[in-house]
């Protein structure tokens, strides 16, 4: 049950066993491109960890074996890499591993994952494979903003998504959106919010730091932490932090990388605030970093349910956010936890900015919100759609009538119970 130990991925090749299920109640695969740092990867990691604690025999399937959270993976889960080069390849190579591992269930996240998953569900031989995917991403969002290839990328996922025997959305809002967009007639998604919030998260936080503005308590500190890509908003934030600048002394930090780090750098220059921004790139404990900010601000154009925000809330840290499509407005409860700004409103996010810097945080409320989204509860949310035989087999059990103890008490043999602990193990991303 350990994480850190060097992982040993089952090869894929003629020598797989078609693995016995051995005591466990069903035998369940999470796919996955890679277990690269991002929000989707370390929601998929902490549910098959819990399910496989809870049970079930767990297969943790890669597209590649490369990621962040490698060194997060515990002996309760089988790795299996597919080794594909590109994830478009990888319906042969899963079609190969479901006919000869024979999993109950096949669970995909990410959008290209989850074509792959149907189509290669569909072109193994045997008994059917029921599948479930995970939709991240407001899909209507992502298709009006899709360019070049992408473009081709929604036809296959909007057949993918009907044909899927059951659909996760991260919140209501996806769910609603598949509904209107995507989802057949008898269809409907089954909103799960992320299990953003860990026990370790709060440790974490009080680990310490050594960036130089987190030890000045001269000048509050602003922090975003995402990738660096055009549907997080930075611009935005640089916008409205040239303007609080201009109120009060205060510094920015914004963690993460991506492609637009070299254009957010011009457009810092060219708003003159250059000397009172850093981004310091991915930092394996943000949360030392969110701990000691006096606001997180998240400036995102389109979210599912962004982790990073329900993350910042654990740390006891005020939050700013867009009322973007969807997530945000859900977590906070339309305002009740954090204010709610437009998409792409300079002005607004900077007055949100200073009038929450002006305030008193009450952290100990912040943290009891960001428990709501533990991971237990979206466990046990999991495991009624990944299983809904058990489910009902569980219903119908509990309506029938207790055995009577004084015929089989001396025939009744004793049952050891799995460890039903959840995981702590922290699984730590930059947004």
């Amino acid at each position: 049950m350990t994480a850190g130990a060097p992982i040993r991925p089952v090869e894929m090749d003629a020598s797989l066993p078609n693995a016995g299920r051995g005591p466990s109640a069903f035998r369940l695969a999470c796919f996955l491109p890679s277990l690269d740092g991002g929000g989707a990867e370390r929601v998929v990691l902490n549910v098959a960890t819990a399910l496989a604690r809870r049970g079930h025999s767990v297969d943790l399937v890669l597209g590649r074996l490369t990621g962040a959270y490698l060194d997060q993976v515990t002996d309760e889960l089988e790795v299996i890499s597919l080794k594909c080069r590109k994830m478009i390849f990888g319906i042969l190579p899963m079609s190969r591993y479901l006919r000869r591992r024979r999993p109950d269930v096949l669970m995909s996240t990410t959008e290209v994952a989850n074509i792959v998953a149907v189509a290669a569900a569909r072109c193994a031989l045997g008994p059917p494979v029921r599948t479930v995917l995970r939709q991240e991403h407001t899909f209507s969002v992502m298709r009006s903003s899709a360019t070049g290839r992408q473009r081709l990328l929604f036809p296959l996922l909007k057949q993918a998504l009907r044909r899927a025997d059951a659909v996760v959305a991260v919140s209501s809002g996806v769910a609603a959106d598949l509904a209107r967009h995507v989802l057949r007639a008898d269809q409907r998604a089954r909103p799960v919010p992320n299990p953003a919030f860990r026990e370790q998260i709060v440790a974490d936080a009080g680990l310490a730091t050594m960036h130089p503005w987190l030890q000045d308590d001269a000048s509050p500190v602003v922090l975003a932490a995402g990738r660096f890509d055009p549907i997080k908003g930075y611009p935005t934030l640089l916008a409205a932090f040239a303007r609080v600048v201009r109120a009060r002394r205060v510094r920015l930090i914004i963690l993460g990388d991506g492609p637009e780090r070299e254009r957010l750098t011009a457009l810092a220059g060219t708003l003159r605030i250059a000397e009172f921004v850093d981004m310091p790139g991915f930092q394996r404990n943000p949360y030392a970093y969110m701990a000691r900010a006096q606001v997180f601000v998240l400036s995102s154009r389109s979210e599912g349910m962004p982790n990073v925000l329900i993350e910042a809330m654990a740390c006891g840290t005020p939050v700013v956010s867009t009322d973007c499509p969807h997530g945000p407005r859900e977590i906070l409860a339309d305002g009740k936890w954090g204010r709610l700004v437009p998409v792409g409103d300079p002005e607004a996010m900077a007055a949100a900015i200073l009038r929450t810097l002006d305030e008193v945080p009450d952290r100990d409320s912040l943290v009891a919100r960001a428990r709501c989204f533990s991971l237990e509860p979206a466990v046990d949310a999991y495991e009624r759609i990944l299983f809904p035989a058990a489910a009902e087999l569980a219903k119908v059990n509990s309506l029938q009538p207790p055995p009577d103890d004084s015929t089989s008490r001396s025939t009744r043999k004793p049952r050891s119970r799995k460890n039903d602990a959840i995981s702590s193990a922290p699984a730590t991303s930059n947004g």
